[in-house]
């Protein structure tokens, strides 16, 4: 008899366990769905197969914009902070602290919200919070859009990948805050320091304009938002750093992310079904640091609201191409989806369309 109640007690014990398992599950849904990222891909708007955008963002000035947003924002930033404290989201190095491979320590915790060591305290601090954040991604839409002046008067400016800003400062500004820096860049910077090679990223540019663009990061963060333990790993980003520093007498305030699967928690937090961009992951941490964010440059299709073949980068070799994502790991119809429905809701201003 006894045994039996005891069989009992542990199936009750098991059951119970289950059912809070099962809790947490259901409230992590229903949390992503209060953001509407599954309800609004039912909704598509988008021909994926022919890159055709049928339902296009309208323009909104950002004064009218203030006027017209909601508590989603609100909303969306209690929960993302549930799982990501903003003072965790990017640690930037002191520059009285010699950076070694062994400084970029990350954590790979399955709640993100974890305590900092004190080891990373010491040596890091983390981006201030911020009013009015713009979003710079290289996009060739951003092409004649006359989009400088309203982007350099954000209180913080983020661009990726060392974007050449000096010749299209009418088009997408002159002001940088911080630079991501995504693996491929990071690879490319590593294999051609390496090599001796003439060209900084190999097919694109020279040095010589590449240091012309390191010069523009002056008082600026370059910052590396992946995981260092593949691809590129701390060693290879040291050795950039470190070289670009010697040879070149750069210095460059860096910054990286303690969660070495922002990337997984981007995709799960938002609820998207491919490999998110650095672009998106970027987003998701601006509208944690930031009251409100301007996002300009992303736009994965081949023609603008009339139809005009738009070039898949405003600069560089790449803005000779137009846009070809049908094979890429990236939801960039997906994602576009995700940003065009934050901009109806009033949480981010998404701009695609000329700004005077």
């Amino acid at each position: 008899m006894k045994l039996r109640l005891g069989k009992r007690l542990c199936l009750f014990v098991a059951a119970v366990s289950v059912i809070h398992a099962l809790r947490g599950v259901l409230s992590y849904l229903l949390s992503s769905d209060t953001l509407g990222t599954r309800n609004i891909r039912s909704g598509s708007t988008l021909s994926v197969e022919n890159r055709i955008i049928t339902s296009y963002p309208h323009h909104v000035q950002y004064e009218d914009w203030l006027q017209w947003r909601n508590g989603s924002l609100s909303n969306f930033k209690d929960n993302l902070s549930s799982f990501l404290k903003p003072e965790n989201a990017i640690r930037i190095f002191k520059e009285e602290f010699q950076l070694t491979s062994q400084g970029f320590r990350q954590e790979y915790s399955t709640t993100f919200n974890v305590t900092l060591p004190e080891a990373t305290k010491k040596k890091t601090y983390s981006v201030p919070l911020q009013k009015m954040c713009a979003v710079v991604g290289n996009g060739g839409i951003l092409r004649n859009s006359r989009c400088g002046d309203e982007i350099d008067k954000n209180d913080y400016v983020i661009r990726f990948n060392l974007p050449d800003v000096s010749n299209y400062v009418r088009d997408v500004g002159s002001k940088t805050n911080l630079t991501v820096m995504n693996v491929l860049t990071c690879l490319r910077m590593y294999n051609s320091l390496a090599a001796g090679k003439k060209t900084f990223f190999p097919g694109e540019v020279s040095k010589k304009e590449a240091i012309k663009r390191f010069r523009k990061l002056k008082n600026s963060v370059l910052w590396y938002p992946d995981s260092l333990k593949a691809n590129c790993t701390s060693e290879m980003l040291t050795y950039v750093l470190q070289k670009i520093k010697s040879d070149f007498d750069l210095s460059v305030r860096v910054g990286y992310t303690i969660y070495g699967d922002l990337s997984n928690f981007t995709k799960r937090f938002l609820g998207l079904s491919g490999l998110p961009t650095v672009g998106m992951r970027t987003v998701l941490v601006a509208l944690l640091l930031c009251d409100d964010v301007t996002v300009y440059g992303f736009y994965p299709f081949q023609t603008d609201s009339s139809g005009k073949t738009i070039p898949h980068h405003y600069y560089g070799a790449w803005s000779h191409k137009t846009n070809k994502y049908e094979k890429s790991v990236h939801g960039w119809n997906e994602e576009f989806e995700l940003l065009k429905s934050y901009h109806e809701r009033g949480m981010i201003r998404l701009v695609v369309n000329k700004c005077a």
